[in-house]
C-alpha cells in the first residue's frame, strides 16, 4: 500500500485488504483559450524519430554511459523477450485502460459530484475543489493522446472494454483506503509508470532509442498523474518518491496486473464492465481542458 502521510486532513485507517489488489505494491520504503474537444497534437514523423535517437545518444554521451543496448541493461532485464510490437501493444492496452478509468470516473455522479453526491466527490475534494475534476479531464486527454501516439507507431490492442470493481466509482475516497477511486488511481498510475520504465529498458536493448525516448516522455506524464491524485487526496507530501517505483523487470510481467481488468476475474465483490470511450465521448468530457504537445 502506498504511504499516505498525515497532512491537511486525517485519513481513514488503511483497509485490511489493501495488500490483496492485483496491483504491484508501492516500494516498501514508502510507507490562449483552447477549443472544446480539440487536441493539439501531431502524428510522429521521421524528424521525431531522429530527435529521439539524437536525444538518447546525447544522454549516453553526457553521462559516459554505454549506448542503449544489452550492455547497458541489468542481467535480469536482458532476459526479456518482447519484440518492439509486443511493447507497443502492451502499452496501448494500458493506455486504453487508463482512458476507460478516467472517463468512467468523470461521467459518474458519485465521483464528479452533483445533487445528492457531494460528500465524497471531486466537488468536495480535500484540495482543489471543483478544479479537481478539470485537472482529471486533462489527464484523460493526455491518456487519449498517448494512445494515439502509440497507434501512430503501429500499436494494436484487441480490448474494447475493461472490468472494474463497483467500489472504484462509488466515491473519491483516499489513496490509503482500499478500492476507492483515489486508491485505484494511485495503484494504476504506479503500474503505468512501471510499464513505461520496463519499456524504456527493453526498447533501448532492442536498439530503438527513438521509441525509448518517447516512452520516457509518456512516463513523465504518468508520474504527474499519480502526484495529481495525491494532491486531490490531500496527501502530504505529494512528491513522496525520490525514485519512481520500478514494478516490472519485463513489459510482459505486467500481464498479472492487467488480467483482472480484461477478464473480470481476480477482484473481490461485484464488478462492472466499461467500454473504452470513443474519441467523441472523450472530447465531450475533456471540453476546454486539453493538453498541448510541446
Amino acid at each position: 500500500m502506498p504511504l499516505t502521510n498525515k497532512g491537511l486532513f486525517e485519513a481513514p485507517a488503511p483497509s485490511p485488504h489493501d495488500g490483496e489488489a492485483p496491483f504491484p505494491p508501492a516500494h516498501p520504503a514508502l510507507t490562449a483559450p483552447a477549443t472544446p474537444g480539440v487536441t493539439a497534437r501531431v502524428a510522429p514523423t521521421r524528424d521525431v524519430f531522429i530527435k529521439g535517437a539524437l536525444a538518447a545518444g546525447a544522454v549516453a554521451a553526457l553521462t559516459g554511459a554505454a549506448p542503449l543496448g544489452l550492455s547497458a541493461v541489468a542481467p535480469a532485464a536482458a532476459a526479456c523477450t518482447e519484440t518492439v510490437q509486443d511493447v507497443l501493444n502492451t502499452a496501448l492496452t494500458f493506455e486504453r485502460l487508463a482512458m476507460t478509468f478516467y472517463h468512467a470516473a468523470l461521467t459518474t455522479p458519485s465521483i464528479v459530484g452533483g445533487k445528492g453526491h457531494t460528500a465524497n466527490s471531486l466537488d468536495a475534494a480535500r484540495i482543489g475543489g471543483s478544479r479537481s475534476a478539470a485537472h482529471l479531464r486533462t489527464s484523460l486527454d493526455q491518456e487519449r493522446q498517448h494512445a494515439q501516439f502509440l497507434m501512430d507507431y503501429g500499436a494494436m490492442s484487441p480490448y474494447k472494454s475493461f472490468h472494474f470493481p463497483d467500489a472504484t466509482f462509488q466515491g473519491v475516497g483516499y489513496t490509503s483506503h482500499s478500492g476507492t477511486f483515489l486508491w485505484s488511481l494511485d495503484h494504476l498510475e504506479t503500474a503505468f509508470i512501471g510499464i513505461y520504465l520496463a519499456a524504456v529498458i527493453r526498447l533501448g536493448a532492442l536498439g530503438h532509442g527513438d521509441l525509448a525516448v518517447t516512452m520516457g516522455r509518456i512516463l513523465g506524464t504518468e508520474c504527474e498523474h499519480r502526484a495529481l491524485g495525491r494532491v486531490i487526496a490531500g496527501d502530504d507530501p505529494v512528491n513522496n518518491v525520490t525514485l519512481e517505483v520500478s514494478s516490472f523487470t519485463c513489459v510482459s510481467d505486467a500481464a498479472k496486473t492487467l488480467n483482472p481488468y480484461v477478464s473480470g476475474n481476480g477482484f473481490k465483490g461485484a464488478t462492472r464492465q466499461v467500454a473504452v470511450p470513443s474519441q467523441a465521448e472523450v472530447s465531450r468530457v475533456v471540453g476546454y481542458n486539453v493538453s498541448v504537445e510541446i
